[in-house]
């Protein structure tokens, strides 16, 4: 009886065991986890997260209809890879991580500037552009003119959105101000309007940016600070959930293909910024066809 015994219980071990190597934790390794890359390629659609920032992204109040350097890039992303771009909705910037993390959407159309605080949280593809960012202050303002670093100052105040760059520029060289802080979903634009609006001393971002927002508020117009230099140069990146290095890998090989056949230079151009306020990227060869200086 003993023996019996030991040999079923022999019997139930060898198939709890074998249970567990072909369905292990209740099958959850059974199939592989679909990746953002995989389910692209099943489906031939890019679903597109995206935030207003023009000029890189503009939707028409009336029309509904999108446009902007970002926008024009992307859907020339579909064409030379074949996809469909899907733009399913409006995110903030500082949720941007989240909001991939949880598979809504695969890609973060709208161009981020890349530092080291997001890349810890996205994987980010090669740069379309390169944006310098410089600070802004109210038009009678002068008190940073000719002296960034007068900014780092406790009587000083400065308009961040969480999670974003202007936040890391704030922490990294401001950190003695104090910050005013909007939540990370916010429209980035308000952080103009904070300081537009005496609510702040200073807020960081690129010329253009600044262009848009002054022809729309023109009693609460912002100016640079003279006489000082650009605070960073941060390249305009696609972003991805952290770890797709398939998706981002994808995204960096479509746009070298657009730059090296003109289609970067030509949105570029049809979208006019201030000279200085967008910087191309470099060429990767040298054309050996131009005569040499």
């Amino acid at each position: 009886m003993k023996n019996i015994v030991s040999w079923l219980a022999l019997v139930v071990a060898v198939v709890a065991l074998g249970f567990v190597i072909v369905c292990p934790a209740g099958q959850q390794s059974a199939a592989k986890q679909e990746t953002a890359f995989d389910r692209v390629m099943r489906t031939r659609t890019i679903r597109c997260a995206y935030t207003v920032w023009p000029p890189h992204f503009m939707i028409d109040p009336n029309t509904k209809e999108k446009s902007g350097i970002d926008y024009e890039v992307m859907e020339a992303i579909g064409r030379v890879t074949n996809l469909k771009i899907d733009w399913q909705a409006e995110v903030g910037i500082g949720v941007a991580a989240e909001q991939l993390q949880s598979g809504k959407q695969d890609v973060f159309c709208a161009a981020l500037w890349e530092n080291g605080r997001r890349a810890q949280r996205l994987d980010m593809s090669r740069p379309i552009d390169f944006m310098p960012l410089y600070a802004y202050v109210r038009e009678e303002n002068s008190r940073f003119d000719g002296n960034n670093s007068a900014i780092n100052n406790e009587n000083a105040s400065i308009a961040v959105v969480d999670g974003s760059a202007q936040k890391a520029i704030a922490d990294s060289l401001f950190p003695k101000a104090r910050q005013y802080s909007l939540v990370g979903d916010v429209d980035p634009t308000q952080s103009f309007l904070v300081v537009g609006t005496g609510k702040a001393d200073v807020v960081f971002s690129d010329q253009a940016s600044i262009d848009d927002y002054n022809a729309h508020n023109p009693t609460h117009k912002l100016r640079r600070v003279t006489g000082a230099s650009a605070l960073r140069i941060y390249g305009d990146v696609f972003s991805v959930a952290k770890g797709e290095y398939g998706l981002r890998d994808l995204l960096s090989v479509a746009i070298n293909e657009l730059q090296n056949d003109g289609t970067l230079d030509r949105i570029l151009d049809k979208y006019k910024v201030a000279a200085g306020s967008l910087l191309r990227v470099a060429k990767p060869y040298v054309d050996s066809e131009t005569p040499e200086r």
